[in-house]
Parts: C-alpha cells; sequence; structure tokens
C-alpha cells in the first residue's frame, strides 16, 4: 500500500523486473530473478518485481507457483510500466548505481546476459 521511490536507492544497483500473472515467459524468467536476488542481495542488489496491472488474488498464486520470494511492486493502472516503456512482458530495467539506466530487455533473458547488464551496472 505504501509508494516506492527509485531516489531512495541512489549508489545502489536496482533490478526491476516488470512480470504480469497471465505472462508465460515471465515464468521462465522470474525463477532466474530470485536466483540472482538470492546471490548478490547481500552485496546490496534490490531487486523489485514490478506486477503490471493484475489483482492480488493472480499475484499470489503465481509468486507461490514459482516460488519467488523477492519484494513485489504493484502498478495497478499501468502507468509504471508506460513510464519505462515497457510495453513487453517481461521487461527487465537495470539502473546503475548512478540512478541512470544501465541496461533494458524486453523478453527472456538468459543468465548469462542478466549477470552481465548487472555486472555493467556495477554489480560485483
Amino acid at each position: 500500500g505504501s509508494t516506492v521511490s527509485l531516489a531512495n536507492y541512489k549508489g545502489k544497483v536496482v533490478l526491476l523486473d516488470f512480470w504480469a500473472s497471465w505472462c508465460m515467459p515471465c515464468r521462465i524468467e522470474m525463477p532466474l530473478v530470485q536466483k540472482l536476488y538470492d546471490e548478490f542481495k547481500p552485496k546490496g542488489l534490490v531487486v523489485f518485481g514490478v506486477n503490471v496491472m493484475d489483482e492480488m488474488a493472480p499475484i499470489k498464486r503465481f509468486l507461490a507457483d514459482n516460488h519467488v520470494e523477492l519484494p513485489i511492486l504493484r502498478d495497478r493502472d499501468g502507468a509504471v510500466a508506460q513510464s519505462y516503456q515497457a510495453e513487453g512482458l517481461p521487461t527487465v530495467v537495470v539502473i546503475g548505481k548512478d540512478g541512470r539506466i544501465s541496461s533494458y530487455f524486453t523478453g527472456v533473458r538468459d543468465e548469462d546476459t542478466l549477470r552481465e547488464a548487472l555486472a555493467k551496472a556495477g554489480m560485483k
């Protein structure tokens, strides 16, 4: 129910994963995002799964079915996705420590690609 501002995370690498419960490719990529979050969280990585326009029941089912425990934000009206031009799902946006977008992907990416994007943003 609260608002999250990325300005509060300047100086950290942030990964935003835009997804929806009906998105089959999201089911492929979300466990990978969870794996990277688990690995890099102790090193300061901030990850938010940004759900685009789902109700709570499908969100909870998706998270349980896919064993996802990363922080989830709700984009109830799609405004945040629109501001990041996340027109396809999943969309992953990696923001560097300087607060600028470092990498941007639409569609499923493999682990090596996401690791490279995190390294480019300053995550070691």
